[in-house]
């Protein structure tokens, strides 16, 4: 919950710099990989911390309550599959991670580009998907090592 913290805290504070260094945080979501490895007996607790983390982050960062919330949720119950399917190591975390990135931006695009929030502009959203995808995937390498690296591990998941 605390790494949960943190990533809503490195958003905001990243997201300042988004057009200086062309880098799209979204360390909430890339953090959802990592907090269902650790959460995976209680998949009950884990869909509550996406739809919290969802809230908070509309309720911070997005005037569109309650999309991320349920986009958040959706994302979980994606997240819980993937890794009930593919065994977890480091690439499977990754494509895991690009996936569900992916999924987020179109999901979140396409909403937003229907009520007319964002205009739709197709060189924007492929623009915006290789910044999320570059930053966040480095991100998510950073916390896979650290929670490795402090063998902070569970055995059916291998992390």
């Amino acid at each position: 919950m605390i790494s949960l913290i943190i990533s809503l805290f490195l958003d905001g504070l990243l997201s300042v710099y988004e057009k200086v260094l062309h880098i799209r945080p979204m360390f909430s979501i890339v953090i959802l990989s990592i907090l269902f490895i650790r959460n995976y007996n209680n998949i009950s607790f884990y869909y509550k911390i996406c739809l919290f983390a969802g809230f908070i982050y509309d309720l911070l960062y997005t005037s569109t309550f309650p999309l991320n919330s349920l986009v958040f949720l959706l994302l979980g119950f994606i997240i819980s599959k993937l890794y009930q399917i593919f065994k977890n190591n480091l690439l499977t975390g990754v494509l895991i991670n690009i996936f569900i990135l992916l999924i987020y931006r179109s999901i979140t695009f396409i909403v937003l580009s229907i009520i007319g929030y964002l205009p739709f502009s197709f060189n924007l959203f492929i623009d915006d998907i290789l910044s999320i995808v570059l930053t966040n995937t480095v991100f998510f390498l950073f916390v896979y090592i650290i929670f490795k690296d402090h063998k902070r591990k569970i055995t059916k998941y291998g992390l």
